[in-house]
């Protein structure tokens, strides 16, 4: 038997490459997706009972839009949560749900959560890429979180 060493590379992110070139245009790759990457907390599920806060709180990870995200966002939630606007018990108006840009270390915080009076709820965490044509945003298929 002989034992033999290979050389390997690790990218930043623990992917092992063969050859030093491959590792280099992996991590090039993350580098340029990353520049086109935002992230979002949106909390919805509104306490339509007394108003005193929310239910969820989605995290999202936003990659493919050149510009305008925050409209991309917005127009996600309107197509997957609802109209922006909810009424309290039938009459006083509220957001549905709210939308803020938060930066990469918020969004890989660990603990999110939602809290309405004494009861707490997890956030959900989705990665979002621009769909064909005119459907806006959608989950990326290697998402499976």
């Amino acid at each position: 038997m002989k034992e033999v060493e290979k050389k390997v590379y690790q990218a930043d992110d623990g992917k092992i490459f063969e050859s030093r070139q491959e590792c280099e245009k992996y991590e090039a790759e993350i580098a340029a997706r990353a520049k086109r990457t935002t992230y979002w907390r949106v909390t919805h599920g509104p306490d339509l009972t007394e108003g005193r806060g929310y239910y969820k709180t989605t995290l999202l990870e936003v990659y493919g839009p050149e510009y305008g995200a925050e409209a991309w966002v917005r127009d996600w939630c309107t197509r997957e949560i609802g109209r922006p606007i909810a009424f309290v018990q039938g009459v006083a108006p509220m957001d549905n749900w709210t939308v803020r840009q938060i930066d990469r270390e918020q969004y890989l915080k660990d603990g999110q959560h939602t809290r309405v009076g004494d009861y707490t709820y997890p956030a959900t965490r989705l990665r979002l890429v621009k769909g064909p044509r005119e459907t806006g945003l959608v989950a990326d298929e290697e998402d499976r979180s």
